[in-house]
């Protein structure tokens, strides 16, 4: 569904990604671990076309994407829930789902995919007409999945989900993706949280200096010794 060949990315002059490589087949869930600085967040951004690469190709369905702008890339389906959440914190719950849907085919199924998020979280069916800024981190959280869903994705990135949630709230959330999965969505998922990332995905990639440097199914990174001792403490 996804094929990234070969990509480089650099800010300014240093260079943040080097010939990285990775698939993502439909109905998976693929994640990208590493340590802060390692890259992760300029993948999903570059993925987004929020960042330029240098060279290499971004193939989505056999369509070359990359030099694509983000709002043709996320009309395509390629959706991406940022970091830190990056909500419209005066608005309303629902405003910024109507903010999610800003694309015209988004747009004319807004009323049928928001029921659909509110199912989701009923916690935010309940908040509607609450301003997002007022929202436990959690809800914050939920909010910003739920406005990606309603932007109608083929692929949800998702960069640090449980960033700065306790870990009972980080819980949830990782059920709310697991279960989106489950329901048939293409996930690509950025975290931290190694051990439930792995745990929970199809396939993994460990990534360190801009580099793919292991890539494999999930459980079985999480059995690797090196990745036991550098990444779990173990």
């Amino acid at each position: 569904m996804l094929r990234v060949s070969d990509l480089t990315v650099f800010h300014g002059h240093l260079m943040a990604l080097q010939g990285l490589s990775l698939y993502l087949e439909e109905g998976e869930m693929v994640t990208v671990i590493g340590s802060n600085g390692a890259g992760k967040s300029t993948l999903l951004n570059t993925l987004s076309g929020l960042v330029s690469p240098r060279s290499g190709s971004i193939r989505f369905e056999e369509r070359e994407v990359a030099g694509m702008s983000p709002e043709e890339i996320c009309g395509l389906g390629i959706v991406q829930v940022p970091e830190g959440r990056k909500l419209f914190a005066g608005m309303t719950v629902l405003e910024n789902l109507e903010m999610g849907a800003y694309l015209p085919g988004a747009r004319r199924r807004f009323r049928r995919e928001v029921e659909r998020v509110f199912e989701k979280f009923p916690r935010l069916k309940d908040r509607r007409h609450q301003v997002a800024g007022t929202l436990s981190g959690g809800e914050q959280q939920m909010l910003a999945i739920a406005r990606a869903m309603v932007a109608l994705p083929r692929i949800l990135m998702l960069d640090e989900p449980s960033l700065g949630l306790s870990p009972l709230m980080a819980e949830e959330i990782y059920g709310v993706i697991r279960d989106l999965n489950r329901d048939g969505m293409t996930i690509l998922l950025v975290s931290q949280e190694v051990h439930v990332a792995l745990a929970m995905a199809s396939r993994g990639y460990v990534l360190e200096n801009g580099r793919i440097v292991r890539e494999g199914e999930g459980k079985a990174l999480l059995r690797d010794p090196g990745i036991r001792s550098a990444y779990l403490g173990i």
